[in-house]
């Protein structure tokens, strides 16, 4: 089973904290939870300032695909998107099976 959300702080499904260290604004995540219910993986997919998960999908592969918005610069995986204008700005991210951010 696949999650995904925005959470401003505190959120912890057991693999260390899925937000930024600032609780004023939301921070995306996305995680896979087996079938009895133990946490296999979980990622942030975080903006400069804000992000925010707004749709989940998972291919008959076990990719999981989540859309959503950010605001400032967006870093997942060591990659940077954006620009620091405020604007609001959109994105899809695949993560393979084991939960790594493949585009």
């Amino acid at each position: 089973m696949f999650l995904a959300g925005s959470a401003n702080c505190g959120l912890d499904l057991g693999d260390g904290p899925l937000v930024g260290a600032s609780c004023s604004s939301p921070s995306a995540w996305v995680a896979k939870i087996g079938a009895d219910g133990a946490h296999l993986w979980s990622r942030r997919i975080e903006g400069s300032i804000a992000s925010q998960a707004v749709s989940l999908g998972v291919d008959s592969l076990g990719n999981a695909f989540v859309a959503g918005s950010f605001t400032g610069t967006l870093h997942a995986d060591g990659a940077a998107l954006g620009a620091e204008d405020g604007a609001v700005q959109w994105f899809v991210v695949r993560l393979g099976r084991n939960g790594n951010i493949s585009w």
